[in-house]
């Protein structure tokens, strides 16, 4: 998407800027993604990404997938789950939680 400026003009005479859209939403599924970018840009660390990416090559070519076999990688996944299970999301303040996870 994209701002210009165009033509049409507001009561005050001023140009109104006008989106363009660069993407057509078309029924189906997408062979490409920025998943994976915007859950780095999201603060998602690094190592859950580029694993999450390994299953989605393996799922789209039918592989098996293997499990991951780093014990501190497991350990870290459930001392997040367990925090965000407890996270109060009427009430919870993301900042901490985020700091808490170490994003």
């Amino acid at each position: 998407m994209r701002e210009e400026a165009v033509n049409d003009k507001d009561q005050d005479h001023t140009q109104i800027p006008q989106l363009i859209f660069l993407y057509k939403l078309v029924q189906g599924s997408s062979m490409d993604s920025n998943g994976y970018h915007c859950a780095l840009k999201a603060g998602i660390p690094e190592l859950i990404v580029q694993r999450a990416k390994a299953i989605a090559s393996k799922l789209s070519n039918n592989e098996p997938i293997e499990r991951f076999k780093e014990d501190d990688f497991r350990q870290r996944a459930v001392f997040i789950v367990n925090l965000f299970s407890k996270f109060e999301v009427e009430t919870g303040n993301i900042q901490k939680f985020l700091e808490d996870i170490g994003c």
